[in-house]
């Protein structure tokens, strides 16, 4: 990919982002005639349709992008939601299950499964997706735990608390990690009470 290209997906997505679609559209439309294997810029092309209320537009469009590059998740993902939309719950289910065969851990994909089945009647298995994407949430508790540690390193006891307590909120009550993280929270209060 050029540099040119670049920038002028750069510019694109500043466009999109701003929430300006009649103007990002034309610029997409040249990057995907311009540049077909460039997947995000397709996959931009395709939310642009989505937003515009042109599904069939975006499904064409996520479609030959996932045909040229069958890893692209965002594009995964978000033809999967517009499956779901237009009560396709079967197709959604197929695509995402293949998405997962790629990355078994992902949230948003475990989610959407649970969406898809939940739409097909299979509650069971819903709950089971749904249950497993909740795992990651400690995930990223531990995230927010590395990061009040580092916060503390440098002194920063206040950034490290609300760290803490973000991480609190990602948890449920009996989470393992809950009573050791109050700890820690209380400990640094005390801290900030000197």
């Amino acid at each position: 990919m050029s540099g040119e290209t670049l920038s002028a997906y750069l510019e694109a997505k500043k466009i999109y982002l701003e929430g300006d679609l009649e103007r990002a559209l034309p610029l997409f439309q040249q990057l995907h005639r311009a540049s077909p294997s460039f997947s995000n810029a397709s996959f931009m092309l395709g939310k642009v349709y989505f937003f515009q209320g042109k599904p069939g537009e975006a499904e064409a469009v996520w479609k030959q992008t996932l045909a040229r590059n069958p890893n692209h998740t965002d594009s995964r993902k978000w033809l999967c939601r517009l499956y779901l939309l237009n009560q396709q719950a079967q197709k959604a289910g197929e695509l995402v299950s293949r998405a997962l065969a790629d990355d078994s851990e992902d949230p948003e994909l475990l989610i959407l499964l649970g969406k898809s089945q939940k739409a097909l009647g299979n509650y069971s298995q819903a709950i089971e997706y749904y249950k497993k994407a909740q795992l990651c949430e400690e995930k990223l508790a531990e995230a927010r735990l590395d990061l009040a540690e580092i916060y503390r390193g440098f002194g920063l006891s206040g950034q490290a608390a609300l760290e803490l307590e973000r991480a609190l909120r990602l948890l449920e009550e009996q989470s393992p990690l809950s009573a050791p993280i109050r700890s820690l929270l209380a400990g640094l209060r005390e801290e900030a009470e000197r």
